[in-house]
């Protein structure tokens, strides 16, 4: 994807503890819990995360109403000229028809960059809404009305895709080498050595809560750092390794057991 820098939301504004507690939130959720988090304070951004059946489907906030137009237009290689891509968007708003889908389909976008830009747009956006540190969403069911969204995402690759903005290098080199090296039947994750405590890659954390990836990497880093003359370490579940400033973690399944608890938003 082509670098981002025209129509940039505020959303690095945001501080990890507050991220964690509202993606955490999401993770609390009953199971096959359907419906939206609504941002609506006064004195805090406002937005609102849509999930679908525990994972996230979509999230908007405040200033961000032509962002995912720019993402879009930045996932074709050079980026699609505005003029081009308003044309497809009018058509698609006149005609009542999907503009992501339609994109896809006169091979404008590829799958793979539509699912890109959405969980990079729902990514944002909840950054955005964690730049507050008062979180007083409320939740609102919708198990009645599916969403059915083509395209959702986990808190785990919510977080991921976050802890990479700003490391698109390390991140892309991150991704590649996972796909290389990640078992069967295991989760792959990258963390900067120092510094930046969410993940800035991942690989099947599908089931995962983000906490739990937020606790692996800080094993991690210290298993490393006790072993300084060494490059790996690993016990019957976990391997970490580094690669230049980079730390990597597998962890087999095996042992995952999600835990569904009621949600609750502090």
């Amino acid at each position: 994807m082509n670098d981002l820098k025209t129509d940039m939301p505020d959303y690095q504004n945001f501080e990890v503890p507050t991220l964690l507690r509202l993606l955490k939130g999401i993770d609390r959720l009953p199971r096959g819990a359907t419906g939206a988090l609504v941002f609506a304070s006064k004195d805090a951004p406002q937005g609102t995360v849509l999930v679908e059946d525990n994972r996230v489907c979509w999230a908007a906030a405040s200033n961000m109403e032509h962002r995912l137009t720019d993402i879009l237009r930045h996932e074709t290689d050079p980026p699609l000229p505005k003029a081009v891509f308003e044309t497809v968007y009018e058509e698609c708003h006149r005609d009542r028809i999907p503009l992501g889908e339609t994109l896809v389909e006169r091979g404008i976008v590829t799958p793979e960059g539509l699912s890109h830009a959405l969980r990079r747009h729902t990514a944002e956006a909840i950054c955005v809404l964690a730049s507050s540190k008062a979180l007083s969403p409320v939740w609102v069911s919708n198990r009645q009305r599916p969403y059915d969204a083509q395209h959702t995402f986990s808190t785990g690759e919510l977080m991921s895709c976050v802890g990479s903005f700003g490391f698109d290098k390390e991140a892309k080199q991150a991704a590649q080498r996972l796909q290389q090296v990640t078992p069967r039947a295991s989760v792959g994750v990258a963390y900067l050595e120092k510094g930046h405590e969410l993940p800035v890659a991942q690989i099947a954390v599908d089931g995962w809560e983000c906490a739990a990836l937020v606790e692996l990497g800080r094993w991690a880093r210290k298993a490393l750092t006790a072993v300084e003359t060494e490059t790996v370490v690993e016990d019957e579940l976990r391997r970490a390794w580094r690669d230049g400033r980079l730390v990597y973690v597998s962890h087999s399944n095996r042992s995952l057991e999600r835990r569904l608890q009621e949600p609750v938003l502090v």
